[in-house]
């Protein structure tokens, strides 16, 4: 896909645009519920550069009631599994989740 993207094949960067846009304006449509202090963006499509982060950032700063939060990527090879670690750590230390610690006599 990104050598399509380079080569500016319009089918490709059109279908690149459109989802950069759809997910800005779903993120725009979150951030306006939960007001996040900032967004965190990952996975494969922020790779693609521009093409989808452009729509994805105007979308978004359209869409938002207030100045969008900082849009930060993270895109490494090992994201993936960071992210999945993080989910289980915070599973297994979420007390009020789990009703705390109890002790046992």
């Amino acid at each position: 896909m990104r050598s399509a993207l380079a080569a500016a094949d319009p089918v490709v960067v059109g279908l690149v645009e459109e989802a950069g846009r759809s997910i800005g304006t779903a993120l725009a449509n979150i951030t306006n519920i939960t007001d996040p202090e900032v967004i965190v963006a990952g996975g494969e499509a922020v790779s693609l550069g521009d093409h989808f982060l452009r729509p994805l950032r105007h979308a978004l700063a359209e869409g938002a009631f207030r100045s969008p939060p900082p849009l930060l990527l993270d895109w490494k090879d090992n994201s993936w599994a960071r992210g999945a670690a993080a989910l289980v750590t915070q599973r297994m230390f979420d007390f009020e989740l789990s009703g705390g610690v109890t002790s046992r006599n």
